[in-house]
């Protein structure tokens, strides 16, 4: 099981409908579950997150708040059956809010897609190439820990360098676990990317 954290911040009052038949999801006390029914590996969701059963609205963008997850350099990818929650209720916080996520786009691991590929999807799918590049000056630098300090404007780089310190930073990961890490996420990375499915 995985589970991961994540902040929302505006609500709307716009009804949210559908489920996608590859994405079970339910919601209890804060931790909304996704289980994958499909049958195949997943390597993206894209959806948008309810509040009550209402799409929450991005105040930025005034579209729907939209919850993203990718699985592409993980080696096994989010498996048939695998279920992982995402946490809504930060640990400090008295009660939970009744947050879910509708999925709008899946791509499987074998390139196949259900649902509507929209901008976010288009956006988290362009940013492999530039993360597979960061992940590989990561593992060719002289130091990595260096090579990890370094600035960057580029947001697929700057989403992959806080991905990468959080482990060493927060998940206590270590330097050479980090490193590691690092080495197989490439791999994976740049095998589904040289596989011609995606």
């Amino acid at each position: 099981m995985k589970t991961f954290y994540a902040v929302v911040l505006a609500l709307s009052s716009t009804l949210a409908f559908g489920q996608s038949p590859y994405v079970k999801v339910t919601t209890n006390n804060g931790t909304v579950t996704l289980k994958n029914t499909s049958g195949q590996g997943i390597v993206l969701i894209v959806g948008n997150i309810t509040l009550n059963g209402h799409n929450v609205v991005n105040p930025e963008t005034k579209g729907p708040g939209q919850f993203s997850h990718e699985f592409f350099f993980d080696e096994g990818g989010f498996a048939a059956g695998d279920s992982m929650d995402w946490e809504t209720k930060a640990p400090q916080e008295p009660r939970a809010f009744n947050y879910s996520i509708v999925p709008t786009f899946v791509q499987f691991d074998d390139g196949t897609t259900w649902g509507t590929r929209d901008s976010r999807a288009d956006s988290v799918i362009a940013s492999r190439t530039l993360k597979i590049a960061y992940l590989r000056k990561l593992t060719e630098s002289a130091s990595f820990t260096a090579a990890l300090n370094e600035k960057t404007a580029n947001p697929a780089e700057a989403d992959a360098q806080r991905r990468v310190k959080d482990w060493i930073d927060n998940v206590g990961m270590g330097v050479p676990a980090a490193m590691a890490r690092v080495k197989q996420l490439l791999a994976t990375g740049t095998a589904r990317q040289n596989s011609g499915k995606f």
